[in-house]
């Protein structure tokens, strides 16, 4: 029952900087990730952390989104090559929109899993936002963090610029204690579980435990003797 966009078929490959019409030889002596493990805080596309993070950090979820009148983000054109849905009306779409990541943080701050629901998705605020949203692509970028992140909010009479290079979870700067707390609480959320109860030893058979059934093998019929 699950869909996806074709092109994440098409342009993976690329995306990961392979080449399709080649195979390469694996080098042992190179790391497996050359740049280092990049975790993601938020649950969606990794080149929308930067941007969530850039209003975030610079408190911009104080504003009044009602009061909002214009929005502008700057950023190296490959940093946005996944985020390929600009009118999204479902959460899976909302996960790869870089208007709808600006419109959610400013209207839920912290991104959870529950900002990117269908229902979250059409809200007639969210719906709004997204539409006020201006991309202004700069040449290059061969990264989702290339280059930096500038986003303008522009209200009657009044401007706040939100700037960043490096999300929390990125290489260069790995997340803290309680970035990665929150995610778990946010991933645990209507189970019942409490994170801090949870250890090697018993996040297995918790797993097994809140997992969906599994269906049983359908047998092949048997010829009659």
């Amino acid at each position: 029952g699950a869909t996806a966009d074709p092109r994440a078929v098409d342009e993976w490959l690329r995306l990961l900087g392979g080449r399709p019409d080649r195979v390469e030889a694996t080098d042992s002596a190179r790391p497996a990730v050359p740049d280092g493990l990049a975790i993601k805080i938020y649950p969606c596309c990794y080149a929308l952390q930067r941007p969530i993070s850039a209003l975030l950090e610079a408190g911009a979820t104080s504003l009044d989104p009602a009061a909002l009148r214009r929005i502008v983000v700057r950023t190296p054109a490959g940093t946005v090559a996944p985020l390929v849905h600009h009118r999204p009306q479902t959460g899976l779409e909302g996960k790869f929109s870089l208007e709808y990541a600006v419109a959610a943080t400013l209207l839920d701050g912290q991104t959870g899993f529950a900002s990117f629901t269908d229902e979250a998705v059409r809200r007639p605020a969210a719906q709004r936002l997204v539409q006020l949203v201006e991309v202004e692509l700069s040449d290059g970028g061969d990264g989702l963090l290339s280059g930096r992140v500038e986003i303008e909010l522009h209200s009657a009479g009044t401007s706040t610029v939100c700037d960043l290079r490096l999300p929390p979870g990125a290489p260069q700067r790995p997340p803290t204690g309680p970035e990665l707390a929150r995610k778990l609480e946010d991933c645990l959320s209507g189970t019942g579980l409490d994170p801090a109860a949870i250890t090697w030893d018993s996040a297995a058979a918790l797993l097994h435990h809140h997992l969906p059934p599994t269906a049983p093998a359908t047998s092949s019929p048997t010829s009659p003797t």
